[in-house]
């Protein structure tokens, strides 16, 4: 289960915080601008994007939740591909959750989420034969 970070005990607050502090990229592209952040969270507007990086522990697991929404539309594919490239770089999986209909919950009708685990790699290896998926 998702925790906010004042609902983490002290410690676990500190291994958030200093997993974030990790994580957030110090470059940027030209296009991209950091907005308004918090101890385990930064926003960003990126043209007609805005994004969000946080550092959430998950059942005791820290991962990286990034948000990614338009005014208007759906983001497109090549919009996810490029914060993911920006925001958990190129060698980190990903994963988009389409959760129960039960469990959905939708702050904002045009935006996405997509989770990566700081620590490890809950996903099977998906590829074929060839090594690609």
């Amino acid at each position: 289960m998702k925790q906010t970070i004042d609902q983490l005990s002290e410690d676990e607050q500190r291994r958030v915080i200093a997993a974030f502090d990790c994580i957030v990229p110090r470059v940027l592209p030209a296009d991209w601008k950091p907005r308004e952040g918090y101890l385990n969270a930064q926003w960003y507007r990126a043209r007609d994007l805005g994004i969000c990086l946080e550092v959430e522990s998950i059942d005791g697991s820290l991962w990286l939740h990034v948000s990614i929404s338009r005014a208007d539309e759906i983001p497109s594919y090549a919009d996810l591909t490029e914060v993911k490239r920006v925001l958990l770089g190129p060698h980190r999986k990903a994963i988009m959750v389409l959760p129960a209909e039960a469990e959905h919950y939708n702050l904002h009708p045009y935006c996405l989420h997509l989770y990566s685990p700081i620590d490890s790699d809950p996903l099977p290896d998906f590829r074929t034969a060839e090594g690609k998926l």
